[in-house]
């Protein structure tokens, strides 16, 4: 069950998807970068899909939910690989688009910060979720995601670094409505998730030379450590069998 607060955070959030939905042409909106370079943008996305399923592994038959999915790059993704792939989003909009266009994949609408909206769907084997966690609450959102992980499964996730400069501007810009989390504070509260495997995290800072990929990404590590503070993190969670 949310809070008060969640609920204004969800609507505040709700309210700016709906809004940015479709570009100035008409044409489906992404926002997994915040940059208006559609070129760069679709770059971001591409390699940020590709380190998170190279943290996912092989995916094939597992149950596979992309929480927060908007328009469900990601589970689409996972479908083309033999997964048992859902999409999750509250903007219902998206799931009954994603349902016409795509229905091998299963759409649903809802919030994974809801428990009885979630309860229903079960546990899956791998839960991702692509820049969501920023949106709901670090912490809060890692304990409502940690709770769709079958036993033997993986959350694997991606959020904004809360030591790096710019995810500090963005956060001061919209206070109690977005917040990253830094190395430290999220390797912290992982490894108190319970059933918690092993986790491990690596950082993903914009790359000077970015003809072929935006991104630079520091090797998988336990105990990050890096002189310079990525922008973003990704980091995978593998829970006990």
């Amino acid at each position: 069950m949310t809070t008060p607060a969640a609920d204004e955070r969800e609507k505040f959030w709700h309210d700016w998807f709906v809004k940015h939905m479709a570009t100035a042409d008409g044409r489906a909106a992404t926002w997994l970068d915040y940059s208006s370079d559609e070129t760069r943008g679709r770059a971001v996305q591409a390699q940020t899909r590709s380190l998170v399923m190279e943290a996912a592994g092989a995916v094939a038959n597992l149950r596979c939910l992309d929480a927060g999915s908007g328009w469900g790059q990601l589970a689409r993704c996972l479908d083309v690989l033999e997964a048992k792939a859902t999409a999750l989003d509250f903007v219902d909009e998206m799931m009954v688009a994603g349902r016409k266009a795509h229905p091998s994949v299963r759409w649903v609408t809802g919030s994974f910060m809801v428990t009885e909206q979630m309860q229903p769907l079960g546990t899956f084997d791998r839960v991702f979720s692509i820049e969501a966690l920023q949106c709901v609450g670090p912490d809060a959102g890692l304990r409502a995601l940690w709770k769709l992980v079958a036993p033997g499964g993986r959350l694997i996730a991606t959020l904004p670094n809360a030591d790096n400069e710019l995810a500090q501007k963005v956060a001061a810009n919209m206070p109690g409505r977005y917040d990253g989390m830094s190395p430290s504070a999220l390797m912290s509260a992982v490894s108190a998730l319970p059933g918690h495997d092993f986790s491990l995290v690596r950082g993903m800072m914009f790359a000077e030379d970015q003809r072929i990929a935006p991104y630079v990404a520091t090797p998988w590590t336990a105990s990050p450590d890096w002189a310079l503070a990525p922008n973003r993190l990704i980091f995978v969670a593998a829970r006990k069998a």
